[in-house]
Order: structure tokens, then C-alpha cells, then sequence
């Protein structure tokens, strides 16, 4: 997969267009899909962790 910016990335094939990539202070960017939560509100699923070229490892932090 791209992002938006460019990056290349590898990741499971459940990954679709508008996914989020997430750093959540592991050494693996997690792949999370926006869903309607209960009531309405904003929730979001897990669909797995990726390799992202150039934010592995906390690089993109040190940006």
C-alpha cells in the first residue's frame, strides 16, 4: 500500500483505502478503521500492524 504523503508500507490484504496508520508507541504502526460506534459516536477497529518505510522504530517521532 501508499499513504497519502507517499510512504510505501506492507500490511495484511483486509487493508482499504481511508485506513488510518497509527503509531501508538510500539515498534509496529498499527492499521485502524474508522466504524460507527454505539450511539453513533466515532469508534474505531483494529485490522492489524505494518511495516510503513521511514516510521518504523519511533523515526517518524524524531521528525
Amino acid at each position: 500500500f501508499s499513504t497519502n504523503t507517499g510512504m510505501i508500507g506492507l500490511g495484511n490484504r483486509d487493508i482499504q483505502v481511508g485506513d488510518c496508520i497509527c503509531i501508538l508507541g510500539g515498534n509496529m504502526p498499527f492499521i485502524l478503521r474508522q466504524v460507527e460506534g454505539h450511539g453513533g459516536d466515532i469508534a474505531y477497529q483494529y485490522i492489524g500492524q505494518a511495516y510503513v518505510h521511514g516510521i518504523m522504530d519511533g523515526e517518524i517521532m524524531e521528525e
